[in-house]
């Protein structure tokens, strides 16, 4: 395949008039528009996206489901589906993020993702597994399911990594639960478990034992802000170990309602965009109308677009929101719209920013010469026009 005359988002974050070639698995050349190049066999597709942008495929490394779906069903179909709305909003790669749930059920999810990527898949790639549990705090759980959190546990991080298929990328936990520094040690320097990352996230943490984990090797904040002690000015908790620390990436979930966009700019203004990773923290009702469903086992209810776990209450801050409805193109044209950041810094955030969160750079996140040929055709309107998904 051949994108010629786009306006390309290049492998430095600058738009660049110019072709790139795809053998369908990977990009093979980039060249600058009419100059020339490998001759053109009769049989190959050509687009012509003259007058149109052309950008890396999104990466969502942080995804529960959508469409009535939820990685936690266990199911190849759940996980196909899922995927296939996904490519549809221009991701088109994930991270199959797993919450807490019964032992059992998280099992069989691992299960299931590692089987799904041995078949022949359509839709966006799974290209690892996200544990968000279930080592966390009762006291910022947030929709996460009280009867099955637990203290840091190798051996329950073994069985999952193994049924995984060695899948697992990224595990958050709470600082504070028991062993949560040791824990954090033993997986980073466990070359059976490379390259797993260890994230913080649903804690209470003060500021000396979040430091604690992450001078272990804790490198990422699991959606910032959401599910944690606030900032203090004389209390500075878990989110000024982790703002202050140029070690530690930090999620932000942009629709607008889990975090306002005046914060938002405070987090990118303040940490940078080499640190900033979008993430929707999608859940079942994505992409489904107003309704009651089901997130980890609990009942949520999607009104005007928010998902509330349970009913909602009298106001956004005196209920508690579950997980998102959004999609991670929408987040990225949000923090374009609000002047937070550029085009090609608001991609950057949810393409190469979250490749690197997640060890997984080294093939997506960029339009590069051998990474995968994941490739989004957007209008100057900024109109989502064409996904191009490699094989």
């Amino acid at each position: 395949m051949i994108i010629k005359n786009a306006y390309v988002l290049n492998d430095e974050f600058h738009f660049v008039h110019a072709d790139v070639y795809t053998d369908g698995r990977i990009i093979t050349a980039i060249r600058m528009a009419g100059t020339a190049g490998a001759a053109e066999e009769p049989e190959q597709e050509i687009i012509d996206a003259y007058g149109s942008y052309l950008i890396p495929g999104l990466i969502d490394i942080h995804s529960h489901g959508a469409v009535g779906c939820d990685h936690l069903d266990g199911a190849i179909e759940s996980t196909s589906a899922i995927c296939q709305y996904m490519a549809a909003k221009g991701t088109t790669s994930i991270l199959a993020t797993i919450m807490t749930q019964s032992c059992e059920k998280m099992e069989n999810a691992c299960r299931n993702v590692a089987e799904y990527n041995g078949k022949l898949r359509d839709g966006a790639h799974v290209r690892g597994i996200y544990l968000e549990g279930p080592f966390f705090t009762e006291k910022y759980k947030g929709a996460q399911h009280p009867d099955y959190l637990m203290d840091a546990n190798i051996d329950f991080f073994k069985k999952m990594y193994t049924l995984s298929g060695g899948l697992i990328k990224i595990i958050s936990l709470s600082p504070e639960r028991q062993g949560s520094e040791e824990f954090t040690k033993e997986v980073l320097s466990d070359k059976d478990f490379s390259p797993v990352r260890v994230f913080i996230g649903h804690t209470d943490s003060d500021f000396d034992t979040a430091n604690s984990v992450i001078e272990a090797g804790a490198s990422g904040l699991t959606h910032t802000f959401n599910g944690m002690r606030p900032l203090h000015h004389r209390n500075p908790g878990v989110l000024a170990a982790c703002l202050n620390n140029s070690k530690v990436f930090c999620e932000c979930i942009c629709d607008g309602i889990h975090v306002h966009p005046a914060m938002i700019k405070f987090l990118y203004d303040h940490i940078g965009r080499d640190r900033f990773v979008i993430v929707s923290d999608s859940i079942q009702p994505a992409g489904l109308e107003d309704g009651k469903y089901t997130s980890g086992g609990q009942e949520v209810t999607v009104k005007n677009n928010i998902a509330y776990l349970g009913l909602p209450g009298d106001s956004i801050q005196n209920s508690t929101i579950a997980g998102s409805t959004a999609c991670l193109y929408d987040s990225v044209m949000n923090l374009v719209r609000w002047d937070i950041a550029t085009l090609e810094d608001s991609v950057y955030a949810a393409s190469a920013m979250p490749a690197k969160a997640a060890g997984i750079y080294d093939r997506v996140g960029s339009i590069s010469v051998g990474k995968a040929a994941d490739l989004l055709i957007v209008s100057k309107n900024l109109e989502l026009k064409h996904v191009i998904i490699s094989k």
